[in-house]
């Protein structure tokens, strides 16, 4: 059996954010039904990096501000929420690293990025491969479908999204 792992972490340590929400009862089933529109904006960064107080690479504007559609349904165990998110951005870059499967109790991590010059050297026998010191490029973009689906995050919550 083959497990295929995709891992693509973005981002930062700090975060802020808001949210703004209207609903309406439905025209059909008002009862069970409300529709929703929101906003959700805010940025994330890096603070205490080299690069002290320097926000990341500017992939757009500082506050990013996604909008949206949803339907909430009544149940038992509080509000269905289904929404759908519309993500007007690029997709950040950054590093992309390769997690290798464990060998002899490590599990290295090597730099993937386009345009990386870190060579990877063999050790002693036994021992996994091991990358030279030094700074991943930021230079991975992760893809998206293009078009419009591949722009709209759908997700399902129960309860209040917080």
């Amino acid at each position: 059996m083959s497990i295929t792992e995709r891992v693509v972490p973005t981002g930062g340590n700090t975060l802020v954010v808001g949210n703004l929400e209207a609903q309406w009862d439905s025209p059909v089933l008002p009862r069970l039904l409300q529709l929703a529109a929101f906003a959700d904006a805010g940025r994330l960064w890096n603070r205490g990096s080299a690069s002290r107080g320097t926000s990341l690479r500017a992939d757009g504007p500082v506050v990013k501000v996604t909008p949206g559609l949803g339907v909430r349904i009544a149940s038992p165990f509080g509000a269905i929420r289904v929404d759908f998110g519309y993500n007007p951005y690029d997709l950040p870059a950054g590093a992309a690293y390769f997690n290798a499967r464990l060998q002899e109790g490590v599990a290295p991590l090597y730099c993937v990025s386009p345009g990386n010059t870190l060579a990877v050297l063999t050790p002693l026998a036994g021992q996994p491969p091991v990358q030279t010191a030094g700074s991943c490029p930021s230079s991975f973009r992760p893809s998206r479908r293009p078009g419009l689906l591949g722009r709209i995050n759908p997700s399902i919550w129960i309860g209040q999204a917080f």
